[in-house]
């Protein structure tokens, strides 16, 4: 297996474990957030008994439009106050997201940069290397063609002085 091919598969498998380590993340936000509403409403529900005990039995009263107002008033204090939690939970959460992300894909850059790097100059070597083989062949193709053709005309040329001879066979 080549290197390249490990550190995508590592690559892989660190991105597998942060978007589990992420979706554990969002499943324990949202059992808190249930868990708070299931206080809410035992909450509620004790406060409802407390006040049906305080009445006077049988004395069914309606209770008067300030409480009423009053009452509701409280409420949506309430639920205005857990939705501004809410929603700035979220927007941290987002954020911290939105960081983790970044650095993730920032690594993943690095990491394939240097990868390219390394395959180029992994190429760059090959093609210097092919080139010098090549020049080695052509040159000793060349002496040996040269060789060859004073050979085929040594008996048809009047002798030469060995000067005249192909250069670099000496």
């Amino acid at each position: 297996m080549g290197v390249h091919l490990r550190r995508c598969i590592e690559e892989d498998r660190c991105d597998a474990l942060h978007q589990r380590a992420t979706a554990e993340h969002h499943a324990s936000q949202l059992r808190e957030q249930i868990g708070e509403a299931n206080e809410r409403r035992t909450a509620n529900h004790l406060q409802l008994i407390e006040q049906a005990s305080r009445h006077d039995f049988p004395r069914f009263t309606e209770p008067s439009q300030a409480q009423i107002r009053n009452c509701l008033h409280e409420r949506r204090m309430r639920l205005r106050s857990d939705l501004a939690t809410q929603v700035a939970a979220k927007a941290h959460q987002r954020l911290t997201e939105q960081q983790c992300d970044h650095e993730w894909a920032q690594r993943r850059n690095d990491i394939n940069g240097r990868e390219m790097k390394l395959l180029r100059e992994e190429e760059l070597a090959k093609k210097q290397s092919d080139r010098n083989v090549l020049t080695q062949s052509w040159g000793h193709d060349s002496r040996l063609r040269a060789l060859a053709k004073s050979i085929e005309n040594h008996d048809k040329a009047p002798s030469q002085p060995r000067s005249m001879l192909a250069p670099g066979l000496l």
